[in-house]
């Protein structure tokens, strides 16, 4: 009985992992999903360069990040049930994330 509720267990948390790794999966295809969608939309060639340059670099500074401190913002990023709000939860981070900070660093 007591193997069995093991067995219960870990398949519980292998469930959780799982489901993790598709939210944080998730979470970074919306982070860089934004900025092409205004850079396909933009007529101004120096703005396209612009925008192509800035999410070249949030795509550096967020892997340059430690992975708990990627995680961190992934799970945050995801928690918002509204599209709204996961951008604006974005954009309000964006900076800490291009200067290497954690979500609660300052």
């Amino acid at each position: 009985m007591e193997r069995k509720k093991q067995t219960s267990n870990a398949k519980d948390l292998r469930d959780i992992f799982l489901t993790g790794l598709k939210d944080i999966y998730w979470a970074e295809q919306s982070l860089t999903k934004k900025l092409p969608e205004i850079e396909a939309k933009a007529f101004d060639v120096r703005l396209k360069t612009a925008i192509k340059d800035h999410l070249a670099q949030l795509k550096k500074a967020f892997y340059s990040l430690t992975p708990g401190r990627q995680k961190g913002y992934l799970f945050y990023f995801n928690q918002a049930k509204q599209s709204r709000t996961r951008e604006a939860r974005i954009e309000k981070h964006y900076q800490q994330i291009l200067d290497g900070k954690g979500l609660g660093e300052k």
